[in-house]
């Protein structure tokens, strides 16, 4: 049975171009990854990025998406924290705590496809009327990162002081949901114009 690293990187594979893999490989290779360098290749996806969620302070997302994106605002919070003072000593929570609002971007993308009240992943991934609006092998990429994001929580009730997952695993898990919520986008019918997150804010 894989590791979730490698669960993670085989899915990497299947979402980002040989360029991108090169890129994620140089920032998951850090010991602790330099914000600037992150942030550009965030930006590089297109879409919100961590930059381009808000302008002058103000979401760039309606209200009535704001399920949907606000994790990701949470995600940014998360990854400042990579370059904090206090950065060894929180390592193990700031991995967790990324690796669950970037699944949570997912799942409440999927809340939105399905037209449901705010369902948990796993439940989700069992709807019928989800499932038959994501293509098959979305669904597939979407499953087997809940199986990592899954895993990852219920280590983390367990044993708070001990759970095995990087930095690495914390920075694929948010990269794959990128790419994940861009091929999810259109099915969600947001009312947030795209488009905005492709300049940035002045």
């Amino acid at each position: 049975m894989e590791t979730h690293t490698t669960t993670l990187w085989r899915l990497a594979a299947e979402l980002f171009n040989a360029q991108e893999q090169a890129q994620l490989r140089g920032l998951a290779a850090a010991h602790v990854p330099a914000l600037e360098a992150v942030t550009a290749f965030d930006d590089s996806l297109g879409g919100p990025s961590m930059s381009r969620l808000t302008c002058n302070h103000t979401e760039r997302y309606t209200l009535e998406d704001r399920a949907i994106f606000r994790s990701l605002q949470y995600c940014a919070l998360d990854m400042t924290r990579v370059n904090g003072t206090d950065w060894e000593s929180d390592a193990k929570s700031f991995s967790r705590d990324l690796m669950e609002n970037s699944s949570r971007h997912i799942e409440a993308l999927l809340n939105t496809i399905g037209g449901l009240p705010p369902f948990p992943f796993g439940a989700l991934l069992r709807d019928s009327v989800v499932k038959s609006k994501v293509n098959a092998a979305t669904w597939r990429q979407v499953k087997a990162l809940l199986d990592v994001c899954k895993t990852a929580k219920s280590q983390f009730k367990r044993d708070k002081a001990n759970v095995p997952f990087s930095v690495e695993d914390a920075l694929l898990v948010y990269f794959i949901c990128r790419k994940l919520g861009m091929q999810l986008y259109p099915l969600a019918k947001l009312t947030t114009d795209i488009h905005l997150f492709e300049t940035k804010c002045e």
